[in-house]
């Protein structure tokens, strides 16, 4: 075996081939596909260094793509980059770079720079006439997810952890993310870079435990590791399920009857709103958790995103969607209030006003 290079024997190599096929076959196929061109996403970490190493070993097209963040002093930033162009090198396969200007956009410096992260990956495999980009999180990672769920207060979706396939919203071409990783332990990746002989880069702000997630990672994790072994691996497999319970969910919340069909004129919430009208008696009828995602999904389907839709801003629209009271309510969530509820003796209204119009307040209450 070449120095640098993994044997497609090794387990873990076999199990992110064979999870890497699955996710680039078509939806719903019954037969795992050969593996289409991919570019992997790769900071110079150990975890997407061996990601490259293991599809390179499989003999898969890839392009590795680097994305330079503001948020590392100039110099390291340029060294993760210099490491994935050597990398991609060394096992002859291409490179390409973007930038995410996290500061710049300003709001949640974090979350931010995720998303400015996938949309640079999502430009960068376009670019190189690739459908799909693969991250590299693996078993402890997911778990990580799972507990800052729990600790949200999170239902099935939000316990469901990352999905192993999505896609990245953008234009056309369509591009999809995929994380072949996702059953692989958190030791492993570290492994098979040292089998290959080969070193990584550490970003020390992984470190940093005033963030959740590091916390979470290097004071909770490990607890639970030495507790149960295999407590991230068994994690994965029930953030699985979750997803699958969290699918049951969504579809009795859209079946709901009024829950169906475009969105509607609202008039009594002002001009220019538009929304679905629930009766009140199949919001009692319904479980909580039914009635939360007919919330989640209103807000889904009317472009306001989910971000600040958690348990504690939903329940209360819950409880008294579900209450026998029959005076008005209304509720205002997410950014800004934009989506409204207003809970009246027969209904549930769920709107907000159509993107880039405003009108003044209906008789529903203030804004």
């Amino acid at each position: 075996m070449p120095a640098g290079r993994l044997s497609r024997n090794d387990p873990a190599v076999r199990r992110v081939l064979h999870a890497w096929r699955r996710l680039t076959s078509s939806p719903g196929s019954a037969r795992v596909g050969s593996g289409a061109p991919t570019l992997v996403a790769c900071s110079g970490g150990a975890d997407s260094t061996a990601l490259a190493l293991v599809l390179a070993a499989g003999g898969a097209r890839i392009v590795l793509g680097h994305v330079v963040h503001d948020l590392r002093p100039g110099a390291q930033a340029e060294a993760d980059r210099d490491a994935v162009a050597a990398l991609a090198r060394h096992l002859g396969v291409g490179f390409c770079e973007g930038l995410a200007a996290a500061r710049a956009a300003g709001g949640n410096l974090e979350a931010g720079a995720r998303r400015l992260r996938y949309a640079v990956l999502r430009g960068l495999a376009a670019e190189q006439g690739m459908g799909f980009v693969a991250t590299a999180h693996h078993a402890g990672d997911q778990l990580e997810s799972v507990l800052m769920g729990l600790l949200r207060g999170a239902g099935p979706r939000g316990l469901a952890g990352m999905p192993a396939r999505r896609l990245l919203r953008g234009p056309a071409p369509a591009v999809r993310l995929i994380r072949p990783m996702l059953r692989l332990e958190a030791d492993e990746p570290r492994r098979l870079c040292r089998v290959a002989g080969l070193a990584w880069r550490e970003d020390e702000t992984n470190l940093d435990v005033s963030r959740l997630r590091s916390a979470v990672r290097h004071q909770v994790v490990p607890a639970l590791e030495a507790v149960r072994p295999g407590a991230a691996r068994r994690a994965a497999m029930s953030a699985t399920l979750l997803r699958d319970a969290a699918a049951v969910v969504r579809a009795v919340a859209g079946a709901l009857p009024g829950n169906a069909g475009p969105p509607q004129p609202v008039a009594e919430l002002g001009r220019n709103f538009v929304g679905w009208r629930l009766a009140r008696e199949d919001m009692r009828a319904a479980r909580g958790i039914v009635v939360g995602e007919a919330v989640r999904l209103a807000a889904r389907r009317l472009g306001l995103g989910l971000d600040s839709l958690g348990a504690d801003a939903v329940e209360p629209v819950v409880r008294a969607a579900r209450d026998v009271a029959t005076e008005p309510r209304r509720f205002g969530l997410g950014r800004g209030g934009g989506l409204v509820v207003l809970v009246t003796a027969r209904e549930v209204v769920i709107a907000a006003e159509r993107r880039g119009e405003r009108a003044g307040p209906g008789p529903g209450g203030p804004r």
